[in-house]
């Protein structure tokens, strides 16, 4: 008879709180409050990301390459909403006072398109987009306002960020503690909480670590 060697039997945790509910009973708020409180298009390169998931949301899986380059056309309305927040930043105003978040909230797509300039996304697959732009496709379709859909944006990301992490920790073998804290990283979590691919790919890397430790 082959020797054949046990499984590795997955730490038990038998305290109130294992490494899986810590993750999200940390991750989840500061997550939401990152994802609702952070600026409009103030993340990491985030307008750029926003466009593009834009973009693929209403059916263009690649940037457009035309005489003007490589970018996404999106509706006007949504990159008026940029320049709302510039002029609240330099007005001193908080930036979630609610007389800028009703502005925002009426600037609605008209018909009218402008051209963004996407070409550094084109260095990450689409994949990495698709969770933003699936949350983004009900407000897109709806004409929605544009913070509307960057909010529907980032709380799916952050939601399958989480979701992917939880995972990670809950299957692997060893170091979950480690891995939990990893997830939990502030800069991790914000990058999670904005639209931008780094979200999924980081979670991705948590997973791939996870699967390691088997």
């Amino acid at each position: 008879r082959y020797w054949e060697p046990e499984p590795l039997a997955r730490p038990q945790y038998h305290g109130p709180m294992s490494p899986q509910r810590f993750l999200l009973a940390v991750g989840l708020p500061t997550g939401l409050l990152i994802a609702l409180l952070l600026p409009p298009w103030t993340g990491y390169d985030e307008l750029s990301h926003y466009s593009r998931s834009v973009d693929i949301a209403s059916g263009s899986i690649f940037p457009e390459e035309s005489a003007r380059g490589t970018g996404s056309l999106v509706p006007a309305a949504y990159t008026a909403g940029t320049d709302l927040v510039i002029l609240n930043y330099r007005a001193g105003r908080n930036p979630t006072n609610w007389d800028h978040i009703r502005e925002l909230m009426a600037l609605r797509p008209d018909g009218r398109e402008v051209f963004v300039d996407t070409r550094a996304t084109s260095a990450s697959t689409p994949v990495a987009y698709l969770p933003m732009a699936v949350g983004m496709a009900i407000p897109v379709a709806a004409k929605a306002s544009g913070i509307v859909v960057l909010w529907a944006g980032r709380l799916t990301s952050l939601v399958v960020y989480l979701g992917l992490a939880w995972m990670a920790v809950r299957t692997a073998a060893r170091f979950r503690w480690t891995l939990t804290v990893a997830a939990l990283v502030p800069l991790n979590l914000a990058l999670a909480g904005s639209v931008s691919p780094d979200g999924l790919t980081i979670a991705t890397l948590l997973a791939m670590l996870s699967i390691w430790t088997r």
